[in-house]
């Protein structure tokens, strides 16, 4: 593929000039963020991490994008921020970015991994694993008898 002279560039231009730009235009807008946040949490508080999330997705767009740098006051504005790095663009610095990102998913999983070796592979359920040992219930009605 990139000997036949794929471009990432003219991909995502090719990306941002399809059908999915509003919607990309929509969602990463700070000004419908908020209006939307503050509209949700107020009716339903249980969503803030939700929200969280996506305003902690902008944070980050902000810095990481050049040349397709998020436009924060969509549709009021059609000015666009521009990132002092790209995640993606090598002459941009993407190369920190990648290293970043596999040293995360490395650390990542290295802890999923000693999670599951201390807590077994079915932790999540109530049922006890077959080959783990299981400790024996105590009965509670022994010890009422016994008083």
């Amino acid at each position: 593929m990139l000997a036949s002279g794929f471009d990432i560039r003219a991909a995502v231009q090719e990306f941002f000039a399809t059908p999915y730009r509003p919607f990309y235009l929509f969602f990463h807008s700070v000004l419908v963020f908020g209006v939307i946040a503050c509209v949700v949490i107020a009716f339903k508080r249980v969503a803030w991490p939700f929200f969280f999330g996506w305003g902690l997705h902008l944070l980050i767009d902000a810095f990481t994008h050049v040349t397709d740098g998020i436009r924060p006051l969509w549709p009021a504005s059609d000015w666009q921020l521009i990132g002092p790095v790209s995640y993606w663009d090598f002459s941009h610095g993407a190369a920190f970015f990648i290293a970043l990102e596999v040293i995360a998913l490395a650390a990542a999983l290295w802890v999923l991994w000693r999670e599951r070796s201390k807590q077994g592979f079915n932790r999540f359920f109530d049922k006890p694993i077959a080959w783990q040992k299981q400790k024996p219930q105590k009965k509670a009605w022994r010890k009422r008898l016994r008083r």
